[in-house]
């Protein structure tokens, strides 16, 4: 019968085969470069996202949100600080919530609507704190 190979442990190995490579400084030199990078392209991008891309834009109180607590509102009216009336219906791209809405219409919070003009009147395409 054969006997397996002893196992021993290599006890010769030099002391600089413990010691950490340049790589990973590199590497976290890198790392940081890299997510540097991707923060000014986020920055870029939401600043290119808050353009209005086409769309009108008015800020102002919250007047009026009707429609399901929770859900998204089918009627929106702002008032600007020049005293006029906006009328908006909502667009599905709108996020806020009816709630939201009335929120800010508690607190006296102003809202940006970014709208478009349509044959049946105002619509509100995004509504932003």
């Amino acid at each position: 019968m054969v006997s397996p190979a002893p196992m021993s442990v290599n006890r010769t190995m030099s002391a600089h085969a413990f010691q950490p490579s340049v790589a990973p400084a590199r590497i976290g030199r890198m790392w940081r470069a890299s997510v540097l990078l991707v923060a000014l392209l986020l920055t870029v991008f939401a600043a290119t996202c808050d353009s209005s891309d086409g769309l009108q834009r008015i800020e102002g109180q919250v007047e009026e949100a009707l429609g399901p607590p929770f859900g998204l509102p089918e009627y929106l009216r702002v008032i600007d600080e020049n005293g006029r009336q906006w009328d908006f219906t909502i667009e599905p791209t709108v996020t806020f919530s009816t709630s939201h809405l009335l929120q800010h219409k508690a607190r006296y919070e102003k809202v940006v609507v970014y709208y478009r003009e349509t044959e049946g009147g105002l619509s509100a395409v995004r509504v932003t704190d």
